[in-house]
C-alpha cells in the first residue's frame, strides 16, 4: 500500500512538472487567466485541476479528451470514483477506476473498466 502512495505522489509531482509553464513563483496559485498563450493555458488548467483535485479547473478546459484527463488525475488524487463516472473518454475512464481500484485496493471497481486487458491487470494489482 506505502508502494502505491509513493507511485500516486511521484505522478502527481510529474504532472506538475510537467506542467510548470503556468506556475509562477509566488505561494498563491497561479492564475491561469494571466497567461497569453493558449496551450500553456490548458497546462496550467490540468496541473491546477489534477494537483489539487479541482474539478473547476479541469471544467475551463475546451476540448473534452484534455477535461477527461485532468478528471481523471482529479478522481485519482480524491480516490473517488464518482470523478471517473463523468468521464467521456473510455480510456481516461478506465485508467481512473483502475487507479482508484489499486489505491483502495478494490477488485469490485476493477469490474467497472470496459478495456479487458487493462481490467485483468487491475483485478492482478488489487
Amino acid at each position: 500500500m506505502n508502494q502505491k502512495i509513493i507511485l500516486l505522489f511521484c505522478f502527481l509531482l510529474t504532472v506538475i512538472v510537467l506542467f510548470s509553464g503556468c506556475l509562477n513563483n509566488t505561494t498563491s496559485p497561479p492564475n491561469c487567466e494571466d497567461i497569453k498563450d493558449p496551450v500553456k493555458i490548458n497546462k496550467c488548467y490540468i496541473a491546477l485541476g489534477i494537483a489539487e483535485g479541482n474539478l473547476s479547473k479541469c471544467d475551463k478546459l475546451q476540448v473534452q479528451e484534455d477535461k477527461d484527463y485532468c478528471y481523471c488525475g482529479a478522481g485519482t488524487f480524491k480516490a473517488d470514483i464518482s470523478i471517473c463516472d463523468k468521464i467521456q473518454t473510455q480510456k481516461y475512464k478506465d485508467k481512473c477506476y483502475c487507479d482508484i481500484a489499486e489505491i483502495k485496493q478494490d477488485k469490485i471497481i476493477c469490474n467497472k473498466i470496459q478495456n479487458q486487458e487493462l481490467k485483468e491487470k487491475c483485478l492482478d494489482k488489487t
